[in-house]
């Protein structure tokens, strides 16, 4: 009867296999429709990005690039599906299959081919190389969450001159009549570590959306003659009062085995709302200088042109020289100001103190975003908050217990404080948003984890193990792996003293976070001790792993802890649906194929403060 009414219903209405298989589970239960094995050839890993925008390698000369369709046998395998596009033509492109982005010696020395961006073989067939930018020309085009009827669109142009005026966007109703509505915007200036190209980063704020509707937009540079970029079309985030769906997940780089080609076509078919990416961007965003952070963007685009995302600070993106900085670049501009937002001290100042480009996209562009505009502005990229229909995101930065970050005990009480008082304002929210999910890149508890309170070996912050195997067999050096950690600043063992009081004060649903590259759900847990082993009216927080969006490697588990409730190491990523006040949905969908992995259903007659469990 189930796979009866999964054809009848995925046949009529075009819905993703998730998206369907979330209507089952709310009608029919849980145990029943995880038994379906769902299948989708045209979903699986990363797609194939076709730049033409690009010009070609300097090394190609005049001749610029081949056709791909006349290039040999090896090379034509590379694309995602073995052959190549109708529409590749000579363009520049990433092919997901190429040594670069598939191998795993490439990946941690990135020198294989394709490893950090769009690229061509030369017309004379005797070399290849990576394709450059054309000048003004917007490119890395994305959407960041700010508000509930607020986006930010950032986009990149490199120019030979500072642009005379500020960044253009127009946006309008998809396939209204009437004109577009033209929005000015800001524009940062970036120099590479290298001192070889400038950056200028356009953020235009897009407010006052209605919810859920499409709309149609475009942008280009202050510069003069600068071209318009090509139309792009996304949806407005939800409203409060309808089933709210997004894309969650940590560590995805650009390699043939990450989401991107699922959530593309659930960003397509209108599955998911937004995409929360919980740290660990690119594997690195400053290789290359710049340029592997660039060639994800592009592949990003895609996506994010669709569907606003919510980024999260990770661990690296502290690595590559970049220390965080790029995190901390805000700046005294903003695209609308806030008076009630107060930027810290180590956010002041015009000019960016990022050392990576693509980092000072992210900061800046989620200054402008949540940083200001958020339920409770925090002036600063590495904590803030967002409502995103029914749930209340709540992104956090823990790098500096984790022997990532210089700034130490100044960032983790000013951390505390702020999260103390988002909490409360989300708390006396719940009847509009009542769903409260925290998140940041590292988990407070996971089998592969230290357990609380004790610090972690070199492996658990070492950026070579997560190319080798990111788990507690890594046994490297620990003078020569373990980043340097700010004087008296906090530890590891500090992160769940600190944290778990307000989660537990102020009810916070769900935990979320990544690092560890395996997925795992963890019943309601309070002291390292399991509250219940059910998911009904939970008495704790709920904690989700899932660091498998796409790393280098996947983890290995090593003990299995009481309170886990299910585990794997398989690539993949969790679309969370909320679907009322008091029904949320985990769906863990393959990167490979799309199949469903697992599914938990969360249910809860109320929200708001867990009392604290009696000690025995």
């Amino acid at each position: 009867k189930l796979q009866f009414l999964y054809l009848i219903e995925y046949t009529h209405t075009h819905r993703s296999p998730e998206f369907v298989t979330i209507r089952l589970m709310a009608s029919y239960g849980l145990r029943a429709v995880a038994a379906l094995i769902l299948l989708s050839s045209a979903w699986a890993d990363m797609f194939d990005l076709i730049e033409g925008r690009l010009a070609s390698p300097a090394v190609c000369g005049a001749g610029g690039c081949a056709e791909w369709a006349s290039l040999n046998a090896t090379i034509q395998s590379w694309w995602a599906h073995g052959e190549v596009p109708s529409e590749a033509g000579n363009k520049c492109a990433q092919l997901p299959y190429a040594p670069g982005l598939s191998k795993p010696s490439p990946v941690l020395d990135p020198t294989g081919v394709g490893a950090n961006g769009a690229w061509c073989v030369c017309k004379d067939a005797t070399q290849w190389g990576y394709c450059t930018s054309r000048e003004q020309v917007p490119e890395q085009v994305n959407l960041q969450a700010a508000a509930s009827d607020t986006v930010v669109v950032s986009f990149v142009t490199f120019e030979a001159v500072v642009p005379a005026v500020a960044p253009y966007a127009t946006i309008k109703p998809a396939g209204a009549e009437e004109a577009a509505t033209e929005m000015r915007g800001v524009t940062h200036v970036y120099e590479t570590h290298a001192k070889d190209r400038i950056y200028y980063f356009h953020f235009v704020k897009f407010g006052g959306l209605a919810a859920s509707v499409k709309y149609e937009y475009a942008v280009k540079s202050g510069g003069d003659g600068a071209p318009w970029s090509s139309t792009y079309t996304f949806t407005s985030l939800p409203p409060p009062d309808v089933p709210t769906s997004v894309a969650i997940f940590g560590d995805m780089g650009v390699y043939s085995w990450t989401n991107m080609g699922n959530m593309l076509a659930q960003a397509e078919q209108g599955d998911i709302s937004a995409v929360v990416h919980i740290g660990d961007h690119c594997y690195n965003m400053g290789g290359a200088d710049e340029r592997r952070g660039d060639g994800y963007m592009q592949a990003y685009e895609p996506v994010l042109t669709k569907v606003p995302w919510v980024p999260v600070v990770g661990n690296h993106e502290f690595y590559d020289g970049d220390r965080l900085a790029r995190y901390l670049n805000q700046t005294e501009g903003s695209v609308v100001g806030n008076p009630a937002s107060v930027e810290h001290a180590w956010v002041k100042g015009a000019a960016s103190t990022a050392t990576s480009a693509l980092g000072f996209q992210l900061s800046a562009g989620n200054h402008h975003a949540g940083g200001v505009h958020g339920t409770t502005p925090s002036g600063t990229s590495r904590y803030y908050s967002v409502d995103i229909g029914l749930i209340h995101f709540v992104a956090l930065d823990m790098n500096m217990y984790n022997g990532n970050d210089d700034c130490g005990e100044t960032c983790r009480e000013a951390q505390l404080a702020w999260l103390e008082a988002d909490l409360k304002a989300a708390q006396r929210n719940r009847a509009k948003t009542p769903w409260i999910v925290a998140m940041s890149h590292y988990p407070l508890y996971c089998s592969n984890c230290p357990a609380p309170g004790v610090e972690p070996g070199a492996w658990w912050d070492a950026e070579v193990c997560e190319y080798v195997g990111h788990d507690e067999n890594c046994k490297l050096a620990d003078a020569e792996q373990k980043p340097k950690r700010a004087a008296a600043g906090p530890t590891a063992k500090d992160m769940v003293p600190d944290f778990e009081p307000l989660f537990m004060k102020y009810g916070v649903d769900v935990y979320a976070s990544g690092h560890v590259h395996d997925y795992e759900y963890i019943y309601p847990v309070y002291n390292n001790t399991a509250v219940q082993k059910s998911f009904v009216d939970m008495k704790a927080p709920v904690h989700l792993v899932t660091g498998n969006g796409g790393p280098p490697v996947a983890s290995a588990f090593s003990t299995i802890q009481p309170w886990s409730y299910l585990h794997s190491t398989a690539y993949s990523y969790t679309q969370m649906v909320a679907h009322n006040a008091t029904t949320m949905s985990w769906i863990q969908i393959a990167n490979k194929d799309s199949r469903v992995l697992d599914t938990l259903v969360l249910k809860t007659a109320s929200h708001g403060p867990f009392p604290i469990p009696s000690t025995p």
